[in-house]
């Protein structure tokens, strides 16, 4: 059964911007090292490499984000919003979006039952509206891996949008969901390996050992150049996947703004998550 619209081709975004660029931020901490290595015990440098996002990172990101005068999306789990409230609120007076992401970044629990997670998305919602001071409206299950119930979970929640690694069609353009025949208003964001910073970056000694940082002029050319070619098409969108304790690094958030301003001067509508949601939704018609 056909479950999505294919609306996202053809699109016009605003201003006659070539292509929509939305800078998404994953805020984990260590929450990164714990899941990826199945919960198990790490070695001190390990974690402390995740905490360097709530230590150093995360002002380093939004300082390159004030500089440029863009917005923002950071997907926090819930359990991040209890332990650095203080970076949380930073991250809201900043003017950028925070969205759903789990209450703990478990990606290798076992599929979690959907009152589980029901109860998960209820006490994240109101940890993240305690601190933004609204509820969130977006949703990026830890790691992108989405369940069979995922999409009618959130849109019975009220949310606005998914973006996931494990969508239920993967592509470079927006869609709305359908349901029975008929669209909801929930709009896909899917993100790509290519586009986000773990497989560029990620470095560890824990067991399985990960030894894979890259060059920093090499990583920006490849996010560059998938830029260059969606604007080339027209009606694309471009998520980049990013971790303060990753990308936070001194030399890496140069990189990153350099690569902001260029996008900003070669046809990009830089927005939030749920504002590029919402025009989605608005240019095909679909309410709630």
């Amino acid at each position: 059964m056909k479950t999505t619209l294919p609306c996202g081709e053809g699109i016009h975004w605003p201003e006659d911007k070539r292509v929509a660029v939305m800078l998404t931020f994953d805020f984990d901490a260590d929450q990164l090292q714990t899941a990826h290595f199945g919960g198990q015990e790490l070695i001190f440098a390990d974690r402390s490499r995740g905490l360097y996002g709530p230590d150093e990172g995360i002002w380093r990101c939004l300082n390159m984000l004030k500089e440029q005068d863009v917005p923002a999306t950071f997907f926090v789990p819930g359990i991040i919003c209890e332990r650095y409230g203080e970076q949380v609120r930073a991250i809201a007076d900043g003017g950028h979006e925070i969205a759903y992401h789990g209450y703990l970044h478990n990606v290798h629990a076992a599929p979690i039952p959907i009152e589980e997670e029901r109860e998960n998305m209820e006490k994240s919602e109101a940890l993240i509206e305690s601190i933004w001071g609204r509820r969130p409206v977006g949703c990026r299950t830890p790691g992108g891996f989405t369940q069979p119930y995922t999409i009618d979970l959130i849109h019975e929640r009220g949310y606005k949008y998914s973006s996931a690694l494990t969508p239920e069609r993967s592509c470079d353009w927006a869609y709305v969901y359908q349901r029975e025949g008929k669209p909801i208003p929930v709009v896909e964001l899917c993100t790509d390996v290519m586009t986000e910073d773990f497989p560029y970056y990620f470095f560890s000694l824990s067991h399985p050992v990960h030894k894979t940082p890259y060059n920093n002029d090499y990583v920006r050319e490849i996010w560059q150049d998938e830029f260059d070619g969606r604007c080339m098409e027209g009606d694309k969108f471009l998520c980049l996947k990013l971790h303060p304790s990753l990308i936070g690094r001194a030399s890496r958030i140069q990189m990153l703004g350099e690569l902001v301003a260029y996008m900003k001067d070669h046809g990009a509508w830089i927005a939030t998550c749920e504002e590029v949601a919402d025009y989605v939704l608005k240019y095909n018609g679909v309410t709630a």
